[in-house]
């Protein structure tokens, strides 16, 4: 049974739904249609909402590897995964507790974050994941924070992600190869420089677990009250601002400690053997590659996106994957489904 064993309580939330759902599916088509939205792109199509119970295979790795967890969150539109066993660990949030309702429905996660301190009863300190994040070691609190703040861990990419100026991150906007998410981040990154008044250095998410207080997100949501502002749309596009101007600002003016996390060496691509158990944060799509990267490298934590169009035997290999790392059903899980 998890127990937490630390003088503070640390806390999961988990953002979750089942895009497989008759109900859901009906409103967000509702939704898609009187927003004019597109229904078949990266932003609203199937391959972000489906549900493949990545979320009982991530619980599965928070009650192997956690064990010092206080409590865990899931925060859903109406929906309980049919799996899930009552636990007194375990809280189903729905969107309308913690979201103003004329901002409802909603399927855009970067909205739903940014009320994720108004869950009721939420701990100070707390971890934030998506479903389909896994974490695939034993991992001490001591990892995720120093004493009471947050570690912020992001990634820099030298080769690819760097700007001299406004003026280029700005034609990098109007750039229509260049992704929605990628978009979203390079908001961030602008309105933090603006806000401090000089180019910084342009980071990008480990897209794996990262850990908050409370404290430290209210603060940030007070110092850019644009995160709410930008972030009231149903679905994302290219005018949001990602979270990530959290973790830019907790490490630059609220006292938390950086750790860059590398990309993906070459090497390890090359020679996983060397290696092996020395990856904090891996992020993939799913497929034969990652599948055979994440079970050589065995980093500690990971994330499996799931890929565009992907094919049934495509997601049972997936699963089958998750089965072999997590193969011990949790506590929260219903007899009939262990």
């Amino acid at each position: 049974m998890i127990s937490n064993l630390i003088n503070d309580p640390i806390d999961i939330v988990y953002l979750w739904c089942d895009g497989n759902d008759p109900s859901f599916l009906r409103e967000k088509n509702l939704a898609l249609k009187h927003w004019g939205c597109p229904s078949s792109d990266s932003e609203t199509g199937r391959m972000r909402y489906e549900d493949n119970d990545e979320l009982k295979y991530s619980l599965r790795s928070v009650f192997t590897y956690l064990p010092w967890i206080n409590h865990i969150f899931i925060i859903s539109n109406k929906q309980t995964p049919s799996w899930l066993q009552e636990n007194p660990q375990i809280s189903i949030i729905d969107h309308s507790d913690i979201i103003p309702s004329e901002l409802l429905p909603t399927f855009n996660s970067i909205t739903i974050e940014m009320y994720i301190d108004q869950i009721p009863n939420l701990s100070e300190k707390f971890l934030l994941f998506n479903d389909d994040m896994f974490v695939n070691a034993h991992l001490p609190e001591t990892f995720f924070f120093n004493k009471d703040k947050p570690i912020v861990r992001l990634v820099r990419d030298y080769n690819k992600w760097q700007f001299s100026s406004f003026k280029e991150a700005q034609q990098a906007l109007s750039n229509n190869n260049i992704s929605v998410h990628r978009k979203t981040m390079i908001n961030s990154w602008l309105l933090y420089c603006s806000n401090h008044k000089k180019i910084e250095p342009f980071y990008i998410l480990t897209h794996t677990i990262d850990a908050f207080t409370k404290t430290t997100f209210k603060q940030v949501l007070n110092i850019y009250p644009e995160l709410k502002l930008f972030n009231r749309t149903p679905f994302r596009t290219s005018n949001n601002i990602q979270r990530i101007l959290f973790q830019l600002e907790m490490q630059k003016s609220l006292g938390c400690e950086l750790k860059i996390e590398k990309k993906l060496p070459f090497l390890a691509k090359k020679l996983p053997k060397f290696y092996k158990n020395k990856i904090n944060c891996f992020e993939g799509t799913e497929c034969e590659k990652t599948w055979c990267r994440i079970k050589n490298l065995n980093p500690k934590m990971f994330c499996l996106n799931s890929a565009r169009d992907a094919s049934p035997e495509t997601k049972i290999a997936s699963k089958n994957l998750l089965n072999e790392l997590f193969p011990t059903p949790s506590i929260f899980e219903k007899l009939s489904n262990k």
